[in-house]
Order: C-alpha cells, then structure tokens, then sequence
C-alpha cells in the first residue's frame, strides 16, 4: 500500500501488537492521523476494530452499514480509548472506508476520552 494515500477513515489490515508489545495480530484497524501527519511521518496512527463487543462508552459500533465496500464479515467495534502508532511497514493493505459520519462519532468519542474542547 502506498504510503502517500493513507487517509483518515480508512479502514486497513496491520499488524497491530497486544499491549505487552511482546506479540503481535493480524487486524482491522481504523486510520484517524491526518492526511498531512500520514504524508510527512513514517508512522501511522490507527485505532483497534475489533469484532468482540464490550460496555465501554468509548467504543463505536462498525457495521457495513456505515462503510464504502461493505467488507465486513460482522458487527465489530472501534477502539476509540486504543489508539496504535505503526510504522507504514506494518500496514499490509486497504479494505474499505468509514462514511464521514462514522469518522465523525470517532473524533467526537476520541474528544471525550481526552477531555478535548
């Protein structure tokens, strides 16, 4: 995948490591860094998809309902409160892309969890 394309809202397949950074899963993840940061920076910005669901007030319900190919096998879930910083290298392809309104409730819970104006 060409690193001058990645933009935000795009849902891509990384490997993304656990938390422990000792190992690492093949997964969905959703580009929220800037085309700008994404252009100028060799690292990318993306947050956890995840089908498991959880009670958290930080996550956003993801279904093909609101993204562009309708490539998802079921319901999942973004990590808002799980943000990942990946070098490109770790982004092996694109998949699909959130509408602007999905994008939007991410940024909305992402000010939330940071208490940003």
């Amino acid at each position: 995948m060409s690193s001058s394309n990645i933009k935000p809202g795009q849902i891509v397949v990384a490997d993304v490591g656990y938390s422990d950074q000792e190992r690492s899963k093949r997964r969905l993840g959703l580009v929220v860094s800037s085309a700008k940061y994404n252009a100028k920076s060799p690292d990318i910005v993306i947050l956890k998809v995840t089908s498991k669901p959880r009670k958290n007030d930080f996550d956003c319900t993801l279904t093909n309902a609101s993204t562009e190919k309708k490539m998802l096998a079921k319901e999942s879930f973004i990590r808002a409160d799980f943000p990942v910083v990946l070098v490109k290298d770790k982004i092996l392809r694109q998949v699909d892309e959130v509408h602007t309104t999905k994008l939007d409730e991410v940024r909305s819970k992402i000010k939330e969890l940071y208490e940003l104006p």
